[in-house]
């Protein structure tokens, strides 16, 4: 009389062979259908959060993008009309400079770029959480814009195809990755002030709070353009 192992053909037999996984296939769907339906709501969630903060923030948006897009524009034209006299000294980004001297490692890059970016989404969050310090942001989102369209400039100039390549895939996306993130840090902090403001108490440490949510994707970005850079900064910058 030779012994047969169940099957999960066994489960979906109500009287017949052994009952061993019964259970397990309905369990696994309901799990399953749990999990999906989750999911679902966490993606609705996220797709309501976005909606609502682009309704109520549309506007100052907008407005930080222009002035964005106008200081891109300044950067690249003053850059192309001085390009015969750029140097590596012109380029306005100070970990960018140390690196392409050789004079930082890609490490020490990372902690530059790192300080530098910190200390520039702490102003804008302690500024946002001053009455009329949030004008003062404009000028200062105008103002990167206009390094990073400087620096585009400076390293297509310098290092021909390879500053084309690492200006495409590691300077220019990184760096409007933080300046989004300033306009975004911007907008949330206002928001928050402006609201706790009519409830008619604020504490002073909240800017140090959206501060310290708003260095985590600042340290991704960090991480994501050192990367890129120890890619392409070896293999097309350092060979010429």
């Amino acid at each position: 009389m030779s012994l047969r192992v169940p099957t999960h053909k066994d489960g979906l037999r109500s009287n017949l062979g052994c009952g061993v996984f019964k259970h397990n296939l309905p369990n696994f769907k309901i799990k399953y259908n749990m999990r999906s339906t989750a999911f679902f709501k966490h993606s609705l969630n996220a797709r309501s959060h976005f909606n609502n903060f682009w309704a109520a923030n549309k506007t100052l948006i907008l407005v930080f993008i222009i002035t964005a897009l106008l200081g891109l524009l300044i950067g690249l034209f003053t850059g192309i009309k001085s390009a015969e006299v750029l140097t590596l000294n012109n380029a306005a980004d100070f970990a960018l400079i140390k690196l392409f001297k050789y004079e930082t490692s890609f490490f020490g890059f990372f902690m530059y770029r790192f300080l530098i970016e910190g200390a520039i989404i702490l102003a804008v969050c302690l500024l946002c959480n001053l009455r009329w310090g949030k004008f003062l942001i404009f000028p200062l989102i105008g103002f990167l814009a206009y390094q990073l369209g400087l620096n585009c400039v400076v390293f297509v100039m310098l290092f021909g195809f390879g500053g084309v390549i690492n200006v495409i895939l590691a300077i220019f996306p990184c760096q409007l990755l933080f300046i989004l993130i300033f306009i975004i840090g911007a907008c949330y902090v206002i928001n928050r002030c402006e609201g706790v403001r009519y409830a008619g108490y604020r504490h002073k440490l909240d800017f140090l709070r959206a501060w310290a949510i708003f260095l985590i994707p600042i340290t991704i970005v960090c991480i994501l353009q050192t990367v890129l850079l120890s890619i392409f900064a070896g293999s097309f910058i350092f060979a010429i």
